[in-house]
Parts: C-alpha cells; structure tokens; sequence
C-alpha cells in the first residue's frame, strides 16, 4: 500500500435522513453488495496508488514548503503546477473541480490578471501580502500533513484549509488512514445508511474516520482499500438521493442543447456538408463553458458532428456488417439520416481533461438506436458495441474510460 513521504516528519445543508427499512434488513442487503462488489473492487487500484506515489513523491513537505507561488496556483493556465495536478491528475481519487478556486486558499485569477488569496490567509494588497497569504497556505499544508501522520483529528478539524482540499490532501498523503469522500452531504449520507450515529459536535473529518471504522470491522471490506471502499460506496450503493436529482435535471436540460445540434445538422445543405473524413485522435484543448440559467453546458461544434457523421458515410455504427439500419435521406442535403451521439456526455466534461466534443467520442446512430440508448429498457449491448469499437480512438484522444464507468 502507498506510504506518505514526510521528510522524516511524523500528517447545501446535510440530506435528511434517508428512509430505510430494518437495520437487520439493510446489512442484510449491504453484505450481498459487498459481496457482489468484492469480484471487482481491485480494478484499477494499482494504477491509482501508482497516480498517488508519483505525485507525493513529487510534493515532498520539503517540497511544499520551498515551492514557488507560481508552480502552486490553480487559474495560471499552466498544468503543471501543485493546485491543476491534484485536481486533474489525481480524478480516481475524487473530483474537487466543482465549486470556485477559493478552495485552494491561494490561486491566480486571470480575469483580473493576479493574484488573490481568501481572507483568512491575508490579503492581495501587496507584493508583500501577497509573498505572507501564500506562505500562510503553505504554513496550514504542513499542519495538516503532520495532523494528518498523527491522526489529531482535532488539529484537523481546527486547520484553516477548506474542507474539500484537507480531504484530498489527507487522503493523498495518507491513504491508509483517510478516505476521498469530500462533501459532508455524502459523509452524512453514507453514514446514515451504514448505521453509523452521527455526532453534530464532530466535524466531517471525525466522521469518515468512523466510516473507515466500519469498513474496517466488515470481515470483506476490511480486506480492501479506503480508496477501494469509496467506490463501493459511491457505485455499489450509489450517490446521494439530492445528486441523483441533480443529475437528472442536468441530463434533461443536456438532452435538449444535443437536439439543438441535431436541428442544426437538419438544416445543412449539401453545400456545407464537410469533404474531409480524415481524422486523427489527439488529446484536444476542452472548450469553455458557457453559463446558462440551470448552471454552465459545453457548448457543442456542429462541424466537429458532422465529421463523425461523414467519416461512417453517415450510416448507424450500432448496424452489424452487412446489415442496414431502416433510415431515410435528409431533404436538406442528400444524406442519410443518421443522428451524433457523444458517447460520454458533455454533461460529465468536468470529469476530464480534455475534450469531450471530439469525433473520437461521437457516434453515429439511426433513431431507432439512439433513443434505445437514452430511453431503452436495456442498452448495455449497444453500449457495450460503441465502447469496443472507440476505446482505442478515446485514448488516443486522452480521454479513459471503462466499460463499467461510462
């Protein structure tokens, strides 16, 4: 198991309470999850301890604190530095990207072209106050890190750092004592249907030390990683209710920006039809979002859809050789109708580095196939089929994924 490098040094509102039947019940069905789930929860760890050793070995303590303001911040447009590293770098570990650059206590704003640091740590007046707010974030990083090698809960609890950036850096450093779960909303969740009794007077950090508790004593997972644990719980139980709400009005409102493209492939005449098929997969610079009234949505190019439509001569990819999806041909421009799929929605774009609008994530589908994916009983054997056949094409393109995941 991964080992932290110390240098020698010794580390909106919680969800109500779920409705559940019996507690002899749940760990009735818990056990038959963990169960089911143990045929599958070492996919991938070694490659994720190895993201993590990489990294901390990267970022020594002696490191950090000799570490340059600039090889820090996050919002430099650099994707190298200490803030973009963990935040993209390290995604099996857990997603921090939500929510504004405040988190990491010290970052670069490019709107404003500056610095800015958040109040408690000082102020941006300065180049001196500059100079003092950074090293004040990197004062409360050290303090964690020995909090953290010392399991001093209450020193981790009192650290200044945001809540989200002390449970990746704790479990980062330490993934042996601490587990990636970073929003009290899901601790408390998890908590909740595991049957762990919550104390309001301990802080969220206590409380996943009780999760990891509990992981421990369970004579399966005590076998497994917290790291491990985590994905049976976000996968094998399954997101907070409010997310799952969440996500679904985010998948309506993407499903109507994806026929908005559709609309405008339909108005194409053969004139702007694209000439080129050829392709390459390379990892692409992602777009930038564009704000809406629900939140943000990656925008789409109806030229990049076109080209992964012309480069399958616009026939269906869920067709078998020699077989003939029914269609009919575009009054505006002669071809056959099919329609472009993103086989992993832009809706999850956040969750990868690089673009997800790329014809290397773009099917081409008939009707009949693409709502069969979206409202079908079952599309795991469509999916399935997609996925075989672009695997190679999205990796080239930078952008992982498994099966399982997508």
């Amino acid at each position: 198991m991964c080992q932290c490098i110390l240098d020698n040094i010794a580390l909106q509102g919680a969800p109500g309470k779920a409705v559940l039947p019996k507690k002899s019940v749940i760990n009735k069905t818990l056990q038959m999850k963990i169960e089911a789930f143990d045929k599958k929860v070492h996919d991938g760890e070694a490659e994720a301890i190895a993201k993590v050793k990489n990294f901390v070995s990267d970022y020594t303590v002696k490191k950090l604190m000799d570490l340059p303001k600039e090889d820090y911040v996050y919002g430099s447009g650099r994707k190298d530095t200490f803030c973009y590293r963990i935040t993209h770098e390290l995604m099996c570990w857990g997603s921090i990207r939500n929510g504004t650059p405040n988190k990491y206590g010290f970052y670069y704003d490019p709107n404003e072209n500056r610095y800015q640091t958040v109040a408690k740590f000082g102020t941006a007046d300065t180049e001196d106050a500059i100079e003092a707010a950074y090293n004040n974030v990197k004062l409360a990083i050290y303090e964690l890190i020995v909090a953290g090698g010392n399991e001093d809960y209450a020193a981790i609890e009192k650290n200044l750092l945001s809540t989200i950036l002390k449970g990746k850096l704790l479990c980062i450093y330490f993934p042996d004592k601490y587990m990636n779960i970073y929003s009290e909303d899901h601790i408390k969740f998890y908590m909740d249907i595991l049957g762990i009794e919550l104390d309001e007077s301990k802080g969220p950090m206590t409380w996943l030390k009780q999760i990891i508790d509990w992981k421990n004593d369970n004579p399966v997972t005590k076998n497994w990683t917290n790291h491990e644990f985590s994905k049976f719980l976000y996968h094998g139980i399954g997101y907070p209710p409010d997310s799952e709400k969440q996500k679904k009005a985010v998948k309506k409102f993407e499903k109507k920006v994806d026929d908005a493209l559709i609309e405008a492939i339909d108005e194409v005449t053969e004139s702007e039809l694209p000439e080129d098929e050829s392709y390459t997969p390379v990892p692409e610079t992602r777009k930038e979002p564009i704000p809406t009234a629900e939140s943000y949505t990656y925008p789409r190019d109806k030229a990049v859809a076109l080209k992964a439509l012309k480069r399958v001569n616009y026939q269906c990819e869920c067709q078998e050789p020699g077989e003939v999806h029914p269609g009919f041909i575009r009054k505006t421009n002669g071809t056959n109708y099919t329609e472009p799929h993103h086989l992993i929605p832009l809706s999850e774009q956040d969750n990868f580095e690089f673009s997800l609008d790329v014809p290397a994530n773009i099917v081409s589908l008939c009707s009949n196939c693409h709502n069969q994916l979206h409202y079908g009983l079952d599309p795991v054997l469509l999916l399935t089929k997609l996925y075989e056949a672009r695997k190679d094409e999205l990796k080239a393109a930078g952008i992982e994924i498994s099966l399982e995941d997508l």
